[in-house]
């Protein structure tokens, strides 16, 4: 786990929009069975939800434009997607909200990594003509903190509007976000970290779609921490 001497609070990333709607917020754990680095290139890479969730958090990526920036302490990057068909597990809770609309909305989603992996997923849905500013607002945390080698401790938490509008929504909210990644992200990670079979990354020599700009970034920043912090040990 590292020194805790080393341990600097300073670098907390500043995740209070937590506390803001406490009738609005949910928590959950997973221990899943591959490396923390590619579960944190999973959060970033948004795009995989329309082939490995197409049932249930997919099909408002595909067509979506990407803008990835990058400071001294975080890399971001934004999904803009409009007019498309909404995920099937948030279609119901949209049209409780809008039970005159079509099943279709706009999504604006920001991911933020911060070193080392911590990330802040902002989701916003609407109606079409509202992707600039949606409505509807879910704001999760990913936390991820290796247990071994190949295991990772997932802290995940949510508040979301769905839930301050309808707190029954908050079970099957935390429910469902659980069981889609225990079911669908834990086997296709654990596949991952099976192949690569102790080999380090980059020495595989991967192909890089444009859509791997934010987690090729990601991934070589914690690779230069962890050689500073081999450095100064």
């Amino acid at each position: 786990m590292g020194d805790r001497d080393k341990a600097n609070p300073e670098l907390i990333p500043d995740l209070g929009f937590i506390d803001e709607k406490p009738e609005a917020f949910g928590t959950g754990y997973l221990n899943i069975p591959a490396d923390y680095r590619l579960m944190v290139e999973n959060i970033l890479d948004l795009s995989h939800t329309d082939y490995l969730h197409p049932d249930t958090l997919g099909g408002v990526i595909t067509g979506a434009k990407t803008i990835v920036t990058e400071d001294e302490d975080s890399v971001s990057i934004q999904w803009k997607s409009e007019s498309q068909d909404l995920p099937p597990t948030l279609l119901a809770p949209y049209q409780a909200i809008y039970p005159n609309n079509d099943p279709v909305g706009d999504l604006n989603a920001i991911v933020r990594w911060y070193p080392p992996s911590i990330l802040a997923q902002d989701t916003g849905f609407g109606p079409p003509g509202t992707v600039e500013d949606p409505p509807i607002k879910g704001l999760m945390t990913h936390i991820f903190t290796p247990e071994s080698e190949g295991t990772t401790h997932y802290f995940y938490s949510v508040v979301d509007d769905f839930i301050a509008a309808d707190p029954s929504m908050k079970e099957v909210i935390i429910g469902g976000l659980g069981a889609v990644f225990a079911t669908e992200d834990s086997p296709m990670l654990a596949g991952q970290y099976e192949r690569m079979n102790g080999r380090d990354f980059w020495d595989m020599k991967p192909v890089l779609l444009s859509l791997d700009r934010a987690p090729a970034k990601v991934r070589r920043r914690i690779d230069e921490l962890v050689k500073a912090e081999a450095v100064s040990a």
